[in-house]
């Protein structure tokens, strides 16, 4: 608290408060410690600092100022030697913070003998405290109770004026420093989301120059590889900003965690490939079911993984264990990389924080995966904690899920749905609804390639128009075109004739949980978010055309879906 009394504010205003008065004032902290001192000293005062003499007063009386325990406490006064003090504590937000004592005052008139006694006891000469003792006119006890009430009022209204004043210079350094980070992750976000898109853009370009397949054949795989990387991103800035607002939402359901985690590893294969790292998971001897929801619980494995995949050099290890821990499902991911340093190790959870700082930082990434596994995790009741023995010396990640309290069959719900192959596609009709001409083309191509026969609209009025002559299984459909939208779209198609419609598979890319149930509200079979790639296709296509009499609320389960 010594801040509290060391601001300019003080000294003036107990300048005049010590003019007026006659008497000097010290300020004492909360351990009773002087914080400002001797202010304005008096004769007498100097006197005593010039032979060393404490008579102990200030310090007594701020001792009784700070034990008091009442909501206001009251001003008190101490004498001693025929001289008084008054004092009175300082209160901030209910609490007291320190003491102001004003000293000293002659409590009567001053007799020779008595001035004598007392010079010779403290130490200073007789004609010089003679001098100051005649020439000072006693304080009457009411008006040094007034002189302290009076301090009472104006060390309150300082300790208000100096607290605001440090609050201001806290939030000013607080902004600062929000803004450098903010400015910094603003760099770093305009960089990582740049990142993938130059590839996309050379080997797009490389597309239009070639007629070699096997160029062709990693152009395709660089372009789709770099598009989901940079939409994987965008998911997870997004999902921070749910959680921060708490409007994410958990599908829970049983699920058995071995099933999960090979999906996760599957989309680090390429990088898990190219550096040769050598990967093992090792699975319990138990089914371990959860009350999860698989998409959450997968994009939390998949971060996991995908970190100890970034920071563990080529030709090194990382080894996945599942097993039981008492009631708990434990997934522990223990890599050879790159370590964490000591002293950033209690940050690592911190969102936007990384370990490697500026240009010269040698792994991409936002600084948000583990937070984002942190606040999913203990979204379903779970813990995660990371421990590393140093740089270069690699990292565990822990995750601890409370297992489920009742444990079914294990059937579908235990294990994960198969994606239908792309011959589920062959012989069916679907007509794609899409707005913009590269999105309807490639999905087009990409459906006919399976096996389908596809037929296109630009927004849902020619949609409607052309979906009596074209008699679709199934519609794909845009949620934000012009003229009209999918939302209307599925409007008109309600208030049809007809009682009976193909189901409708909503594609955007609106994703949060509210475009979820929105769409599933309004009539549509499913809600496919955008990117997506083949397999997502099928699956959710493939899941609808094989169960037309189910619900239109039936959730699909497929990559790239939820």
């Amino acid at each position: 608290m010594h801040s509290l009394f060391s601001s300019d504010l003080w000294q003036p205003a107990l300048d005049k408060y010590t003019e007026v008065t006659g008497l000097t004032v010290e300020l004492f902290g909360l351990e009773r410690q002087v914080t400002l001192s001797t202010v304005h000293p008096t004769p007498l005062v100097q006197l005593f600092l010039k032979y060393g003499f404490e008579p102990g007063l200030f310090a007594e009386c701020a001792r009784r100022c700070l034990s008091q325990t009442s909501l206001r406490p009251a001003v008190v006064a101490a004498e001693s030697h025929g001289l008084a003090v008054v004092g009175a504590s300082l209160v901030l937000e209910g609490a007291i913070v320190g003491a102001a004592v004003a000293g000293y005052a002659f409590a009567g008139f001053s007799q020779v003998a008595a001035v004598q006694r007392w010079a010779k006891s403290a130490g200073v000469p007789f004609e010089s405290l003679w001098t100051i003792a005649r020439r000072q006119v006693p304080v009457p006890e009411r008006r040094l109770m007034l002189y302290g009430e009076l301090l009472q009022v104006l060390g309150d209204a300082l300790l208000r004026e100096n607290y605001r004043t440090r609050q201001y210079e806290d939030a000013v350094v607080k902004l600062q420093a929000a803004s450098a980070a903010k400015d910094e992750f603003m760099a770093v976000l305009s960089h990582e989301l740049r990142t993938p898109l130059a590839p996309i853009a050379g080997w797009a370009s490389v597309l239009k120059h070639t007629d070699n397949l096997e160029q062709v054949h990693r152009a395709a795989e660089a372009i789709e590889r770099n598009a989901f990387l940079q939409s994987r991103m965008i998911d997870d800035l997004l999902d921070m900003n749910r959680i921060s607002h708490g409007t994410i939402r958990l599908d829970l359901e049983i699920l058995n965690l071995q099933a999960l985690i090979r999906p996760a590893v599957e989309t680090s294969a390429h990088a898990i490939d190219k550096k040769s790292v050598r990967l093992e998971i090792v699975g319990a001897a138990e089914p371990l079911l959860v009350d999860g929801d698989a998409g959450r619980l997968q994009q939390v494995f998949r971060n996991v993984i995908s970190n100890a995949v970034k920071f563990t050099p080529a030709g090194g290890s990382i080894r996945v264990t599942l097993s039981r821990e008492a009631y708990n499902a434990l997934i522990v991911v223990t890599d050879t990389g790159v370590g964490i340093a000591p002293e950033f190790l209690p940050f690592v959870f911190d969102i936007f924080r990384q370990q490697e700082q500026g240009t010269r930082r040698e792994h991409e990434g936002l600084g948000i995966g583990l937070s984002l596994v942190k606040k999913l995790t203990e979204l379903h009741k779970g813990t995660v904690s990371v421990a590393s023995a140093g740089t270069g010396r690699g990292t565990v990640v822990s995750i601890r899920l409370p297992l489920a309290a009742q444990i079914p069959d294990l059937d579908a719900a235990a294990l994960p749905v198969k994606e239908p192959s792309a011959s589920t596609l062959a012989g069916h009709s679907i007509l794609v609804v899409e707005d913009s001409e590269d999105t309807r083309e490639s999905l087009r191509i990409l459906l006919e390639n399976l096996g389908a026969q596809v037929s296109v609209a630009r927004d849902g009025r020619e949609a409607l128009d052309m979906i009596q002559d074209a008699d679709p299984d199934l519609v794909l459909c845009d949620l934000r075109m012009p003229n009209m939208d999918g939302y209307e779209f599925m409007r008109e198609l309600q208030r049809g004739a007809s009682p009976v419609h193909p189901p409708v598979l909503a594609m955007s890319g609106f994703a949060s949980e509210a475009d979820y149930t929105r769409t599933r509200e309004a009539g549509f079979t499913a809600h496919i978010r955008k990117p997506y790639d083949a397999a997502g296709i099928v699956a959710a296509v493939g899941a609808a055309l094989t169960d037309k009499t189910s619900l239109p609320n039936r959730k699909v389960k497929g990559r790239n879906l939820r």
